[in-house]
């Protein structure tokens, strides 16, 4: 059996749950960083949470990150199907170094403006019951 076709197999047998002590080659990043890799379905959480914080808020740009989580969820699910990629692409992250930082900063955002929103909507209301 070819050195190629092997690792194909093991690649395969380790998508579909069939060989769980062979990992996949990937790239230098802390093991950390592909908790949302391994786990595509933690991606809900922050959909779920900017999608309320919009709510409470009025905050577009909470609605923003919410989108973004979205699309996320949907290229990881994409990468996991092999949709977007082919056989040795699908362990390669290297977007990850661009969107993980992106993900964090507009969540960052969207936090301060939803807290700011809520904040200022309370001084309001306190204002007229005054």
């Amino acid at each position: 059996m070819s050195d190629s076709l092997l690792v194909t197999l093991r690649h395969e047998d380790l998508r579909f749950g069939l060989a769980p002590d062979i990992e996949p080659p990937r790239e230098p990043m802390p093991q950390f960083l592909y908790l949302l890799v391994d786990y595509p379905i933690l991606i809900a959480g922050p959909i779920v949470f900017f999608a309320g914080l919009a709510l409470w808020s009025q905050s577009r740009t909470a609605w923003v990150a919410a989108a973004v989580w979205v699309i996320y969820l949907a290229y990881e699910l994409g990468m996991h199907a092999g949709v977007l990629c082919s056989d040795d692409a699908c362990t390669k992250r290297t977007p990850l170094y661009f969107v993980y930082p992106l993900l964090a900063l507009l969540s960052l955002v969207a936090l301060v403006q939803g807290y700011v929103h809520i904040r200022d909507k309370r001084r309001r209301e306190r204002r007229r019951a005054i």
